[in-house]
């Protein structure tokens, strides 16, 4: 979203679409690292803080929670918008601007604008599926939706946004009783082999043990 979308801001005069070559980042001197050592041009940055959606940057230092149970983020989680304005390129906030009095807050900030997921997310065109969607909104609209940064949702190790809806696997009932599938790709494909290395490893143990119990039998004259 950029500054011609935001009543009573003036528009930008290039409009061209601008490719962001860099990944989202979460701290100015990650900024840095990928600008020096980037294998090509870096053309700007999107700075995701704690209440983005999707996957999260995890907090720094060891991981404390809530009482709740999501990460706990602090000062040191902060970016330095500072010293990322000095580096000289564009950079797009993320994560809770998805009003016109935040992008205002972004622009005055030194961005070029703002990323935008979850109201992309719930448009009519999103792969989201019709009924998941209407009743977030509905909950959205009754003030009671909920979002949880769930510290172990994701494979990758870092904290995910979960919105909570019944029936789903957001909802603790629905998750445990959920039946466990491993028979995906080359997790099916590791777990077979497990099961032949374990079975040979059987039979060579089984193998061993006759060898030793025939070579130690006493000799009959």
């Amino acid at each position: 979203v950029g500054a011609g979308q935001v009543e009573g801001v003036a528009g930008p005069r290039d409009r061209r679409t601008i490719v962001i070559d860099s990944a989202r980042i979460a701290s100015e001197v990650l900024a840095q690292t990928l600008q020096r050592r980037a294998n090509g041009r870096v053309d700007g940055f999107v700075v995701e803080g704690a209440t983005a959606g999707g996957h999260n940057a995890p907090p720094r230092g060891k991981l404390q929670l809530t009482p709740e149970g999501e990460p706990r983020y602090g000062e040191r989680d902060q970016v330095d918008l500072a010293r990322l304005r000095a580096l000289g390129l564009p950079f797009w906030l993320a994560g809770s601007y998805g009003t016109p009095e935040r992008v205002r807050e972004a622009l005055a900030m030194g961005a070029a604008g703002v990323q935008v997921g979850t109201a992309f997310a719930f448009c009519a065109e999103s792969g989201l599926r019709p009924d998941y969607r209407q009743a977030l909104l509905r909950l959205v609209i009754e003030g009671c939706a909920s979002v949880f940064t769930d510290p172990s949702a994701s494979p990758t190790g870092f904290p995910f946004k979960v919105a909570r809806l019944d029936g789903t696997m957001s909802d603790p009932a629905a998750y445990a009783a959920r039946p466990r599938i491993f028979d995906l790709g080359c997790a099916a494909t590791i777990r077979s082999a497990d099961r032949v290395a374990s079975a040979a490893n059987v039979t060579s143990v089984r193998r061993r043990r006759t060898h030793r119990s025939e070579t130690s039998a006493p000799q009959r004259r």
